[in-house]
C-alpha cells in the first residue's frame, strides 16, 4: 500500500530535462540506449502530437519521478479514429518508492493528454510489475496481451526478391487485421516505427499468406509484426510461425496465445481530462511488438 503523496513539484517538458530523463532511464532499465534511442521513442515525427516528458522533483533540480506520454492515432472502427496517449518510460527513484509517485504521475497525464485532444490513455503492463496496481485503479477497462519471450532463434534470410513493398506491408497492416490497432499514417512513419530500413531487420515469408517483420537484437529485437496478405489471418498459422521464428514478440490474440510459451500482460484504457467520459472500448484488439513504442 502507498504511502501518502508529498507535495512534490510537477514539470511537464521542463527546458533541458532530456538528458536528465535519459540518464534516468540507463539507470532504471538495463540496457535502456543512448541519445538515439531517446530520440526514436520521444521526438521522431509519428503523425501525431509530440510525446511529453512529465516529471516531479522535490523542489530543487532532484528528478523524483518521471512519465512519457506518446501519442498515436487508433484505428477503433471502419471509419473511425481515436487520439490515443500511451504512458511509457516510467520510472521512480529507488528512495522515493511506495510514495505514491506513479499514481501522482498517472493523473498528471490523464490531464495533459486531454489537453492534446486524446481520448485516452493506454497503458502496456506485465502481470507482475509493480505499476499494475496503480494502473488498474486508474483503469476504466482493460485487455489481455501476451508477451512471447521467444527462444534465442536467429532472423532468416531476407529475401529480397520475395519480399513485399514497404507500401504493401503498410497496407496489408491496416486493412487485414482483426481488431482495434495503431494507424500509421504514412508509409514512412510506418517503416520507421516497424524497423523495415534498418540493415538488420528481415522480412520473412510464412504459409497462409503472412509475413513476419524480424528485427535483430542489435536494432531492438524480435517479431516486430506477423502481417497477414488477406483479411482474417489464421491465429493458428501466425503461433506456427512465431514457433519457427522463435523471437520475442507480442500477441492480443488468445488463439494464439494458447499454442506458444508466453506470459500474460494487460493493457489498460485510462479516461483523461477531468470529467471526459470513457470512450467506447475495442471488443477485440489487434496490437504487435512495435505498437507498444
Amino acid at each position: 500500500m502507498e504511502a501518502s503523496t508529498p507535495a512534490w513539484n510537477f514539470l511537464l517538458n521542463p527546458p533541458g530535462v532530456e538528458r536528465a530523463y535519459l540518464e534516468a532511464l540507463q539507470r532504471h532499465f538495463a540496457g535502456w540506449g543512448g541519445h538515439a534511442e531517446f530520440v526514436w521513442w520521444f521526438r521522431r515525427p509519428v503523425g501525431a502530437p509530440a510525446a511529453d516528458l512529465l516529471v516531479l522533483t522535490t523542489g530543487g533540480d532532484t528528478l523524483v519521478a518521471g512519465a512519457a506520454v506518446t501519442y498515436r492515432r487508433l484505428g477503433v472502427g471502419s471509419e473511425r479514429q481515436e487520439l490515443a496517449g500511451i504512458v511509457t518510460g516510467a520510472w521512480t527513484a529507488p528512495q522515493y518508492r511506495r510514495r505514491g509517485c506513479f499514481s501522482e504521475l498517472i493523473e498528471r497525464a490523464r490531464r495533459v493528454a486531454g489537453g492534446r485532444g486524446a481520448t485516452l490513455l493506454l497503458a502496456f503492463c506485465s502481470a507482475e510489475q509493480p505499476a499494475r496496481a496503480p494502473l488498474a485503479k486508474a483503469s476504466f477497462a482493460e485487455a489481455e496481451g501476451w508477451h512471447i519471450p521467444g527462444g534465442g532463434g536467429e532472423t532468416p534470410p531476407d529475401r529480397r526478391a520475395r519480399r513485399p513493398s514497404n507500401a504493401d506491408l503498410h497496407r496489408w497492416f491496416h486493412e487485414n487485421r482483426v481488431g482495434a490497432g495503431v494507424d500509421y499514417p504514412t508509409v514512412e512513419i510506418f517503416a520507421e516505427q516497424a524497423l523495415l530500413n534498418h540493415p538488420l531487420t528481415r522480412v520473412a515469408e510464412a504459409p497462409g499468406g503472412l509475413w513476419g517483420v524480424l528485427a535483430a537484437a542489435r536494432s531492438g529485437g524480435g517479431t516486430q509484426a506477423v502481417i497477414a496478405e488477406e483479411l482474417m489471418p489464421d491465429p493458428m498459422a501466425v503461433a506456427a510461425a512465431l514457433g519457427v521464428w522463435r523471437l520475442p514478440a507480442y500477441t492480443t490474440d488468445p488463439v494464439v496465445a494458447a499454442k506458444v510459451p508466453c506470459t500474460r500482460s494487460y493493457v489498460f484504457g485510462i479516461t483523461v481530462g477531468e470529467e471526459t467520459p470513457p470512450p467506447p472500448w475495442p471488443a477485440r484488439w489487434a496490437l504487435h511488438m512495435m505498437d507498444r513504442a
